[in-house]
C-alpha cells in the first residue's frame, strides 16, 4: 500500500512539472511587437497563447494563425509553425521549420522560406530565409 502511494505521489508530481513547463513554452507566452528584418518600417505583432500564435502584420493585409512546436533539446532551440489560416490560401496547412532564440528581452526566429523542408542551420544563414524580431508589447 505505502508502495502504490509514493508511486501516485511521484506520478503526479512528474504531471506538474511537464504541465507546468509545457504551459509557459520557456517565456514565449504574451505579446510582441516586431519586423520583418528585411523589411524593418512595417511592424508586426505576434501573440502566443499556449501552443497558438497569431501573426498580423500592422495594415492587417498579411496574418499567419496555427499551432507551433518546441524543440530545446539541442544548442540551437527549434521552432515548428503550423499555419491553419493565412492570407495566403496556399500556406494553409504548411509548416515551416526554424530556430529562435530569446536574448535580454528579444526574440528571434529565422524559419525557411514557405515551401522549403529544411531548417536553417544557424542565424548567419538568411539567404531564403524569413527572419523576425520582436521585443515584448
Amino acid at each position: 500500500m505505502k508502495f502504490k502511494i509514493i508511486n501516485l505521489l511521484l506520478f503526479k508530481c512528474l504531471v506538474g512539472v511537464l504541465l507546468g513547463a509545457c504551459s509557459s513554452h520557456t517565456g514565449l507566452e504574451g505579446r510582441w511587437v516586431g519586423c520583418d528584418v528585411r523589411k524593418p518600417l512595417i511592424d508586426w505583432t505576434l501573440t502566443i497563447q499556449g501552443n497558438r500564435f497569431y501573426l498580423v502584420r500592422e495594415d492587417l493585409t498579411m496574418w499567419y494563425i496555427g499551432q507551433f512546436s518546441l524543440n530545446n533539446n539541442c544548442l540551437l532551440k527549434k521552432i515548428d509553425l503550423q499555419f491553419n489560416n493565412t492570407h495566403i490560401n496556399a500556406h494553409n496547412e504548411t509548416t515551416l521549420l526554424g530556430i529562435y532564440e530569446i536574448d535580454e528581452g528579444t526574440l528571434t526566429f529565422i524559419t525557411a522560406a514557405p515551401g522549403k523542408n529544411l531548417r536553417p542551420l544557424s542565424f548567419d544563414e538568411p539567404q531564403e530565409a524569413v527572419i523576425f524580431s520582436f521585443v515584448r508589447s
